[in-house]
């Protein structure tokens, strides 16, 4: 629909305009069901290489992970997304992440810690890896996944809307 009302450039000039607006801003394209290879994230690379070939003011890639622990996503695909967005100079930034557990637990808490710590670990193998923010204030262990990343300084853990 908005190619059909916008035009195709309708991406491009909206980068613009807002750096325009706010040469602080950070531009970042942002989408969800993209984390690892695969169509849409092959989409999002093209897209994204367009954009920077026009010197189009693009800082970085928001993705969203919404995983469902029993079908978690392949980490080494993960990786391998981010490293070809960061070798375009794209920050790479995890904007939303929860990880959906059958139940509270222990070993259901366990494996949500362990998904969690992987992504983070994935994040943190690509230097413009920047912020990870912790989506879903409902999620059942968020103190296990605090103490799991505490020791990490590099990336802002952001949760419930404040940096940890």
């Amino acid at each position: 629909m908005w190619p059909d009302v916008l035009g195709v450039e309708f991406i491009e000039r909206a980068f613009r305009t807002v750096r325009a607006a706010d040469p602080d801003a950070v531009l970042l394209y942002n989408e969800i069901g993209a984390e690892a290879l695969g169509l849409k994230s092959d989409f999002m690379y093209e897209m994204s290489t367009g954009l920077v070939a026009r010197d189009v003011p693009i800082d970085g890639i928001g993705l969203q992970f919404h995983i469902d622990a029993a079908a978690p996503p392949d980490l080494d695909d993960v990786r391998a997304k981010m490293e070809r967005f960061a070798a375009l100079g794209l920050g790479i930034y995890i904007t939303e992440l929860d990880v959906m557990i059958a139940g509270v637990d222990a070993a259901q808490l366990e494996l949500q810690a362990d998904i969690y710590a992987s992504i983070l670990e994935a994040c943190l193998a690509v230097t413009t890896a920047s912020t990870l923010c912790r989506w879903s204030a409902a999620d059942a262990s968020p103190s296990r996944f605090g103490e799991r990343i505490r020791t990490v300084e590099r990336l802002p853990i952001v949760q419930d809307g404040h940096p940890h």
